[in-house]
């Protein structure tokens, strides 16, 4: 066989193994993180719905029972800690989310 040949089929060889190394391989990686992304957003969404939705429940059973509404707010989520065993995380803050949702 040529050397020239030998030479091509090397060189076209390397070419397709470097084109999925730094084609094929980054933009599949690309996809995942932009699905995972929405995702986040998605959730980072609903924990403000969430929030929103508390605080209006807290605003009405503060102006059905004269309480407090931080009051209320910490009773209640202490009690829903117990049951359910688990506390809000740092990223459930409203003040998180509003900077996320609004930088998105």
């Amino acid at each position: 066989m040529d050397s020239g040949i030998i030479i091509a089929l090397i060189l076209g060889g390397a070419s397709i193994v470097s084109s999925i190394c730094f084609g094929l391989i980054p933009s599949i990686r690309k996809e995942k993180l932009d699905k995972m992304q929405t995702k986040v957003n998605k959730m980072i969404k609903d924990i403000h719905f969430f929030y929103n939705l508390e605080q209006n429940y807290i605003q009405e059973l503060s102006e059905m029972t004269g309480k407090n509404k931080e009051t209320i707010k910490k009773d209640k989520r202490t009690q829903i800690e117990k049951t359910v065993g688990y506390s809000l995380s740092q990223y459930a803050k409203p003040s998180v989310t509003k900077k996320e949702i609004i930088n998105k």
